[in-house]
């Protein structure tokens, strides 16, 4: 009989223990993952706008953004000044578009570009909408390509552009002063 409440004993001390432990371990667990959730401040900070443009098919490259001030640049070592260089190359080839979205709104004595977005089945695309400040077409169009290649676009790149040559929207005879 003392033998049976002795055992008795053992066991609801042995029982009593292991609810103990387990309480503990869920305090520290609990505890633990409180402690490792970031502190968020009251006021958010604001964060640089940065554009990636999805390409049509993945550059294997680690993730730069496309548009970079020259401040940025100045924070690039010449790794990353490559590595962008190649984007850049990329993306001349696989998405002129692209390319000339991420140099305009641009003006010069000649004509101004302006990209239009397009959307279709397949996703989005620009269209390149170019308005002559000129009166000769022909030379819009030479100046036009030049400024092309100048933006490292090549040939077969420009050839890809869906390009259409407006007519200088004019303001209304009309307006009232």
């Amino acid at each position: 009989m003392i033998m049976e409440n002795q055992n008795n004993k053992i066991k609801y001390l042995i029982i009593i223990a292991v609810f103990i432990l387990v309480v503990l371990l869920f305090v520290y667990l609990f505890i633990r993952s409180r402690s490792s959730q970031p502190i968020t401040p009251s006021t958010p900070e604001p964060s640089p706008t940065v554009f990636v443009f999805p390409s049509s098919t993945p550059f294997p490259s680690p993730e730069i953004p496309i548009s970079i001030s020259q401040e940025d640049m100045q924070n690039y070592s010449p790794a990353d000044q490559k590595t962008l260089d190649m984007r850049d190359e990329y993306e001349a080839i696989n998405n002129p578009d692209l390319t000339v979205k991420n140099n305009t709104p641009f003006e010069n004595e000649y004509f101004m570009v302006v990209p239009v977005p397009v959307e279709t089945s397949k996703g989005g695309y620009y269209k390149i909408a170019v308005y002559p400040l000129n009166d000769d077409q022909a030379l819009v169009e030479t100046k036009f390509k030049e400024w092309l290649r100048s933006i490292r676009l090549p040939d077969e790149s420009i050839a890809k552009l869906m390009i259409e040559y407006q007519q200088p929207k004019l303001p209304s005879a009309d307006i009232d002063f």
